[in-house]
């Protein structure tokens, strides 16, 4: 099995080009799609305290974030590049999970890095200001923590595995479409796990309570 070492050796300078790539010419491009405007205006909106549209597009957390760059800049480019940083945060995340479940070599994994980065994963939306980003770290997370749930029948890495979801709805509410994924898993798993002392009351908890939090 290669090393942690071995990985990150070959991992990081792929992530290196990979930014080059996705942040090449940014600065001079304006945001392209209704969406990605209406996402840099509520922002500025929630810095200075306007929460009215914060669940537009079902992504509170998106407006939230970024609300703190809002009180430093209100330049649409800062935003743009932040964004496009956390899709190849999403990909660092992803290449690393499976170089290590496949036991990839080092140069392995470089490879499989750009390959990811410049085909897959650059698609439009990772230079646009749009909550894809975000979506696509979580669902990474949430696919690594659930995969550990599916191994070890734990309460840690199920509620790890909840927590993942938790985030990811609030950063998407198209994280409601996983829900019948996991249902089928988890009764092919088969394992009574999320039955076990209240488990299920508890991530029903869980999932209902940042939505009812930010409603309040």
């Amino acid at each position: 099995m290669p090393s942690p070492y071995s990985r990150a050796l070959w991992l990081l300078p792929a992530l290196l080009l990979v930014a080059a790539v996705r942040l090449h010419g940014l600065a001079d491009a304006a945001l392209p799609d209704y969406d990605s405007v209406r996402n840099w205006q509520i922002v500025q909106e929630v810095a200075h305290g306007n929460l009215r549209h914060l669940f537009h597009h079902g992504s509170p957390l998106f407006s939230l974030v970024y609300a703190p760059v809002a009180w430093l800049t209100t330049d649409y480019r800062v935003f743009q590049h932040l964004n496009a940083l956390v899709a190849v945060a999403a990909l660092a995340f992803m290449a690393d999970f499976i170089a290590r479940e496949a036991g990839l070599r080092g140069w392995q994994v470089g490879l499989l890095t750009v390959l990811l980065g410049t085909s897959l994963f650059l698609t439009f939306s990772g230079r646009d200001f749009t909550m894809s980003s975000w979506s696509l770290l979580c669902f990474t997370g949430l696919l690594r923590a659930y995969y550990q749930r599916l191994r070890q029948a734990t309460a840690a890495t199920l509620f790890w595995a909840v927590g993942w979801l938790v985030l990811g709805l609030c950063f998407n509410y198209k994280f409601l479409l996983t829900l019948p994924i996991l249902g089928v898993l988890e009764w092919w798993r088969a394992d009574g796990l999320l039955w076990r002392r209240g488990h299920w009351w508890r991530v029903a908890g869980l999932l209902a309570a940042p939505t009812c939090c930010l409603a309040w």
